[in-house]
């Protein structure tokens, strides 16, 4: 079993990891910080990421006569799923977002960042 099996650390995790530490090497190497690149031979862990899924019709009509005791945990639910909004989208509403009848999207909540704002383009 393997150190990364043993501690719960993903392949994509690991692949990441690698990446990121490939282009602090490269860099190095090109300065002539090292005399060579270490993670040269080194290969990217298999990898086989799970595709997002989409709910089915049958999942998206269970979800929406469920029944829960909390009002505000349905509407929620229901945002999601009849607005075509993202989690983040919906944890990140606040009143002043519902207008004439319209839902202007401007924030986006992320439990480890909190609420953000949405990243703009160059203008």
């Amino acid at each position: 079993m393997s150190w990364a099996t043993i501690n719960n650390i993903s392949n994509r995790t690991i692949n990441s990891v690698l990446s990121t530490m490939r282009v602090a090497v490269h860099y190095a190497v090109e300065r002539k910080e090292l005399d060579r690149d270490p993670f040269r031979n080194v290969k990217e862990v298999a990898d086989s990421p799970k595709e997002k899924g989409v709910l089915s019709f049958a999942e998206r009509t269970k979800l929406i006569n469920a029944k829960p005791t909390d009002q505000l945990s349905r509407l929620a639910v229901l945002l999601g799923l009849l607005c075509g909004m993202r989690r983040g989208e919906v944890r990140g509403l606040k009143w002043g977002d519902f207008d004439n009848g319209l839902i202007n999207l401007t924030h986006n909540f992320v439990s480890i960042e909190g609420l953000k704002k949405p990243k703009r383009g160059k203008e």
